[in-house]
Order: C-alpha cells, then sequence, then structure tokens
C-alpha cells in the first residue's frame, strides 16, 4: 500500500539529501506497519542559543 507522504520544511532548505533520507525512514516505517493510511513529516530548525544572558 502507497502510504500519503506530506513532507514540511520549517526554517530550512530543501535539499535533495534531506528529502532522499526522509523517504527512505518513510519507506522503512511502511514496511514495518502496513495500515499506515498517511504520514505528515515536519522538518525544522533547531532552536539557536540566546544571543544575551
Amino acid at each position: 500500500m502507497q502510504v500519503g507522504w506530506e513532507i514540511t520544511y520549517r526554517d530550512v532548505e530543501k535539499t535533495d539529501s534531506i528529502e532522499a533520507l526522509v523517504r527512505e525512514k518513510l519507506a522503512k516505517l511502511e514496511e514495518v506497519c502496513a495500515y499506515i493510511s498517511s504520514c505528515h513529516v515536519a522538518i525544522e530548525k533547531a532552536h539557536d542559543r540566546p544571543r544575551s544572558g
């Protein structure tokens, strides 16, 4: 069964290598759990350190 994937990028530049890694992990998840109907993934930048004390 083909899962409907939705990948969202927040404050991160979309690259082919990131997308390939996410799709690889999602394909592995699909093999383990066949009853998943959709999957939403959000890729976002980790918080920066505070600039002042």
